[in-house]
């Protein structure tokens, strides 16, 4: 497919930017003196405000399924777009699998928008039919019923093994997609959790076995230096993340974990912004699409901080860059 193809597209996409937040809206949310004000402001930006202030996760539900919504009416051809939503297929396994071992019902622990309608995955597991399955999601499938049913503390199991192949198939899809955003994003996303790994097992004594079974190749950073890093600690791990294009990484650890976790989303942020000024091609509707789900998470962040009574100063730290 052209680029030009998507030239009505990009031209739908623009006019629905005009209604994001913008940094200046962005900052009237952080000093509203309350959730309600806060709602009534999203209200005025056509967001579905929950009456009466009650539980807003609905709210934030429905604003990412119309950004997908917008973007199945925006793209010639969606599935060029799927990298973007393919994490919620992999999730929507591990709610699965997870259930299955617990014995629980998967009621309310489904994300969507979602490639393979999560019933699916359900049935396809509970009846261990892994054909009903999409490509993207079958090895995932099967290594992880395995994983549920034959392991000891099957939950981190389940977690490591499922993640890693969601990680490489989102690349494997991106990059089949030509979208130099979409594998921008892909990569970096799979650099961030293998530093999470990374971390996490510095702190709790993981192996090198343990963190080569968790970690995908990103293609950024060298896992074998990373994971050597992590065995002899935190601060080799900043270290070797210094020497790398991912420095600013580096920097955020040594901050602690929530300012790594905002570097992770304000990396994602610079790679989706250079698709600003684009008239043609996938990139300005998976920008769009991205730049969406900092905003709903920036409310997310802003909501919850209210609730808590946190400072304006604690929030405005917290919060990710706007796009507009």
């Amino acid at each position: 497919m052209r680029d030009t193809d998507y030239a009505f597209g990009v031209a739908k996409i623009r006019y629905n930017e005009l209604s994001l937040l913008s940094q200046q809206e962005t900052e009237q949310l952080i000093t509203a003196d309350s959730v309600d004000a806060v709602l009534r402001m999203l209200s005025d930006k056509g967001w579905n405000v929950p009456e009466n202030g009650s539980d807003c996760s609905l709210m934030l539900e429905q604003e990412t399924k119309k950004a997908w919504t917008l973007l199945n009416e925006a793209a010639p051809d969606i599935s060029v777009l799927h990298a973007l939503i393919m994490p919620e297929d992999f999730h929507n396994l591990k709610a699965v699998l997870k259930c299955l071992v617990a014995n629980e019902s998967t009621k309310g622990l489904f994300s969507e928008p979602s490639i393979t309608p999560p019933k699916l995955i359900e049935e396809a597991i509970r009846e261990k039919r892994f054909d009903l399955l999409p490509a993207h999601l079958r090895e995932a499938a099967i290594s992880g019923y395995e994983v549920a049913t034959l392991s000891h503390g099957a939950g981190m199991l389940i977690d490591i093994t499922v993640d890693k192949y969601s990680m490489e198939e989102r690349i494997k899809v991106a990059e089949n997609s030509g979208v130099r955003v979409l594998i921008d994003i892909a990569r970096l996303s799979c650099a961030s959790a293998d530093i999470k790994i990374a971390v996490r097992s510095a702190e709790t004594g993981k192996d090198a076995e343990f963190m080569r079974r968790a970690m995908a190749e990103s293609g950024l950073i060298d896992n074998e230096r990373l994971i050597e890093s992590a065995q002899k600690g935190r601060a080799d791990i900043t270290s070797y993340l210094n020497g790398t294009s991912l420095s600013g990484a580096s920097e955020s650890l040594k901050k602690g974990n929530a300012s790594f976790e905002k570097w992770c989303d304000e990396a994602v942020f610079e790679k989706t912004s250079v698709e600003k000024g684009a008239a043609f091609g996938a990139g300005p509707l998976a920008s769009y699409y991205m730049t969406k789900q900092t905003e709903i998470k920036n409310v997310r962040i802003i909501i919850s901080a209210k609730n808590n009574n946190f400072s304006e100063e604690v929030i405005r730290e917290r919060v990710r860059k706007a796009y507009v």
